[in-house]
């Protein structure tokens, strides 16, 4: 509970948790074939294209939040620094254009 009010939080961008945060704080914990935990294995699976495609979802979605402030951003995704979060972009080949 307090890691899902924590999320909500830094989902808001502010100092007001609103809806949209809050839902985008909850865990998808796989109770549809969707869901990235509940992939199936097999010929078809890759957990390098799975984890990519999440690390550059929450890449441009911190770097929008944050208006483009490398420092804010990294601060959102939990990262020690601008230089961590700067390596990360270039690993997963996110723009710095937001």
């Amino acid at each position: 509970m307090i890691n899902t009010l924590t999320r909500a939080f830094v989902f808001s961008g502010g100092t007001e948790v609103d809806e949209t945060a809050i839902r985008d704080s909850l865990l998808d914990l796989g109770t549809s074939s969707d869901g990235v935990l509940d992939r199936p294995l097999g010929d078809d699976f890759s957990i390098e294209e799975i984890i990519s495609q999440t690390a550059v979802h929450y890449l441009e979605r911190a770097m929008k939040q944050a208006g483009g402030n490398k420092t804010r951003a990294a601060k959102l995704l939990g990262l020690n620094s601008y230089q961590t979060l700067t390596n990360w972009l270039e690993k997963y080949g996110v723009g710095e254009d937001f």
